[in-house]
């Protein structure tokens, strides 16, 4: 049988140690870091149903086919400089919430069950990005995510077909900043 010093001993290293990470982490979360919890990743996985590529590439091209404005590209295969490679994925997370919230919900009646696959996996790509945080301020995230926003409202619903049409950029963005 135990010593009851043993185990109170055993007891006291566990409690100290337990308490020293939380202080630490206390410390850390007051300095103004944000203790990350890998939330910001997604499975290579989540991007390999076929069906959905297929789906998403489709509904791009039917609105690409109505855009009238190229000269402007609202999501961009290469990712600010300014934005560090570990805040990436939160830019995209972010660029997906406009998407999700603003852009897709007065969706066209046209595109009908492709508009509802892609949107549905969007959402789930959402879901699995909840706990996704900036790494560094997020400062430079927010400024573009901003311009995004404005640059859209100031299109009108032109600017609703381009993001539509920018929806297999906004995949492969997602692949490339978020696996």
């Amino acid at each position: 049988m135990a010593s009851p010093k043993g185990f109170l001993s055993c007891c006291s290293a566990w409690i100290l140690a337990s308490c020293s990470l939380l202080l630490f982490l206390l410390v850390l979360k007051s300095q103004g870091a944000v203790v990350p919890l890998h939330g910001c990743r997604l499975k290579k996985s989540d991007f390999e149903a076929s069906f959905i590529n297929q789906h998403i590439l489709n509904l791009s091209k039917k609105a690409s086919d109505q855009d009238t404005i190229t000269d402007i590209r609202l999501i961009n295969s290469t990712f600010p400089q300014d934005v560090q490679a570990r805040d990436r994925c939160y830019l995209m997370k972010r660029i997906l919430n406009f998407t999700l919230e603003v852009v897709i919900p007065p969706r066209n009646p046209q595109l009908g069950p492709l508009f509802r696959d892609v949107k549905s996996f969007f959402s789930y790509l959402h879901r699995k990005l909840h706990y996704c945080n900036p790494i560094t301020s997020g400062q430079q995230v927010e400024r573009h995510v901003e311009t995004m926003k404005k640059t859209v409202t100031q299109l009108g619903e032109k600017g609703t077909n381009k993001v539509i049409g920018e929806l297999n950029l906004l995949f492969v963005a997602l692949k490339h900043a978020c696996v």
